[in-house]
């Protein structure tokens, strides 16, 4: 899904050059989400595994080997978030506000970081850009903002909480447009 939407947007020469040095940084990938939002599975897992009605944060740090603090912190966002429920007093803690099978990346991500959006003229504020009025690209970043979007929609917690995936191809291969050359795994035949 994410690969024909990144098709779709990449298909001229030197969008595909900018995929090339962007996208696929020196080093590695640049497209990456927070630590935070990272840690966050790992203690939405570890809470969607209990059977017991709630977890303390102090428990899903020490089980998960998170420092207690940070287990804290992302537990109030998902809660904020309405990922999770907390219960204040002896027994309390949190539980997953829904089934691990409807709570999608795109969600905790939102939850954590806040809205998806790759490049300041995607988000919804009055102060984005201050060349946006004489952009080329302007509005172009919705059709890659929605389809990285689709993607993070299309998995969820449930999906992360199987068995691990094996070693895939890479995550997505650019055809050639019209003639011109392809891009597979950041080169150009």
């Amino acid at each position: 899904m994410l690969a024909e939407g990144l098709e779709a947007c990449f298909q001229y020469p030197a969008h595909r050059r900018f995929l090339q040095r962007n996208v696929r940084g020196r080093g590695g990938w640049m497209l990456r989400i927070s630590r935070f939002s990272d840690y966050s599975f790992i203690l939405l897992r570890y809470i969607a595994l209990q059977d017991r009605p709630s977890v303390s944060a102090a428990d899903a740090a020490e089980a998960t080997g998170l420092p207690l603090p940070t287990s804290a912190k992302i537990m109030k966002l998902l809660a904020r978030g309405g990922l999770l429920k907390s219960c204040r007093g002896a027994a309390g803690g949190y539980s997953l506000r829904r089934p691990a099978a409807s709570v999608t990346v795109a969600d905790v991500i939102t939850a954590l970081e806040g809205p998806l959006a790759l490049t300041a003229c995607v988000e919804s504020n009055q102060e984005n850009c201050h060349v946006e009025a004489a952009c080329p690209l302007r509005g172009r970043w919705n059709r890659v903002n929605d389809a990285v979007h689709a993607a993070l929609e299309s998995v969820t917690l449930a999906d992360m909480m199987g068995a691990p995936a094996p070693a895939a191809a890479p995550a997505f291969s650019l055809s050639a447009p019209q003639g011109g050359p392809a891009l597979t795994e950041g080169k150009t035949a």
